[in-house]
């Protein structure tokens, strides 16, 4: 799923019509999209501290239209607290609410709540400590700062 389904991609990149030249039918493009969900969810729950695969995911829900496909992420989001980095933290709350804004249908004003508290403890959490950066962004950026290096 190197286009997360997204056809804009595809189209941009020039593969779009050879993509439908195979007649995928929206189940099966859905099915395909659950399936790579549950991988990165499974990535993020042995390591959440990995913005790139977050901003995957919530690519997927923005792709599909599927508000309701993100609530894993705000749980694992939420349960993860602990163990993020402010970056991440921040990462976390800016893709959650971009997915959550690219709606183009109403959302639930559950399913709404929920992002909207958890973003709320991650930026609580983040905005209220020492700024914290992963030796994992660290490796990846070097320039980055930070007073205190986790993991």
């Amino acid at each position: 799923m190197q286009y997360e389904g997204d056809h804009y991609e595809m189209a941009r990149d020039g593969v779009l019509k050879t993509y439908e030249s195979f007649s995928v039918s929206d189940a099966q493009e859905e099915i395909w999209i659950d399936e790579l969900r549950q991988k990165l969810l499974t990535q993020l729950a042995a390591d959440p501290i990995d913005a790139d695969t977050v901003h995957s995911f919530c690519n997927t829900v923005v792709n599909s239209q599927n508000i309701d496909s993100i609530l894993p992420l705000v749980e694992l989001a939420r349960v993860s607290i602990e163990r993020l980095d402010s970056f991440s933290k921040i990462r976390y709350s800016e893709e959650l609410l971009n997915a959550l804004s690219e709606q183009k249908t109403t959302v639930d004003r559950r399913t709404s709540d929920n992002v909207r508290r958890v973003v709320r403890m991650l930026l609580d959490s983040a905005l209220m400590a020492p700024v914290t950066v992963a030796n994992y962004y660290r490796d990846k950026y070097p320039d980055i700062g930070g007073t205190e290096s986790l993991y």
